[in-house]
């Protein structure tokens, strides 16, 4: 399926390329961003179709299956596409205002995190009253993350190096010099990673793959 088989509601095609796609089971309420012409609020005719919408999904899948296909794209923008319904938009929302190159859920929070281009890490994920997005956190790291790896609520992060976080220096120093590898913890009470202090490896010569 190419990008241009993926239709928004109106019935347009995705103009923008795809760059990153995972599986996720979290569901987000049924807004196209994109598409919407009026994201100041939601009517009593939107929360009724939002919550038909949820609804007629998890009705069509299994709980705790991988119901939904996460597209990250080249504009920051994220697409999600019911499984059992590629063909059209289930829901559009911006995170980012570069080419995303990472996303990842953690089911377990209801939670995903994406880094992009301009090198920022963004914790997300949908409001309680499941009508919205909410963006809980965005970082500059300063350097491109080159891997993205959750393991329950820790999040393994690997980092090439670049010109600008040569010259500016990321938050995560240690002794003025920067590891490739670090770990953190998703922390549900302030919604954001935490980084856990690990001591440095010089198990590898060259970069970890």
């Amino acid at each position: 399926m190419t990008r241009n088989e993926i239709k928004d509601s109106g019935g347009r095609p995705l103009a923008q390329d795809i760059k990153i796609a995972c599986l996720a089971t979290t569901v987000p309420p049924a807004v196209d961003i994109e598409a919407s012409n009026d994201n100041s609020s939601v009517g009593e005719l939107e929360k009724r179709r939002i919550k038909e919408r949820r609804e007629a999904l998890e009705a069509r899948s299994t709980p705790g299956s991988d119901r939904l296909l996460v597209l990250g794209s080249a504009n920051g923008s994220v697409v999600f596409l019911d499984v059992k319904q590629l063909e059209t938009v289930y829901a559009r929302f911006f995170f980012h205002r570069a080419a995303i190159t990472h996303m990842i859920e953690l089911p377990k929070r209801g939670r995903f995190i994406s880094t992009c281009e301009e090198f920022y890490v963004c914790v997300w994920g949908f409001n309680e009253d499941g009508l919205s997005a909410q963006k809980l956190s965005f970082v500059p790291m300063f350097r491109p993350v080159t891997q993205l790896v959750p393991m329950g609520d820790n999040i393994i992060m690997s980092f090439g190096s670049s010109e600008k976080g040569e010259e500016k220096g990321a938050d995560l120093e240690d002794s003025g010099t920067m590891m490739d590898l670090y770990l953190f913890r998703y922390d549900d009470a302030i919604g954001d990673l935490l980084h856990l202090r690990t001591e440095q490896s010089s198990a590898h010569d060259g970069t970890i793959s």
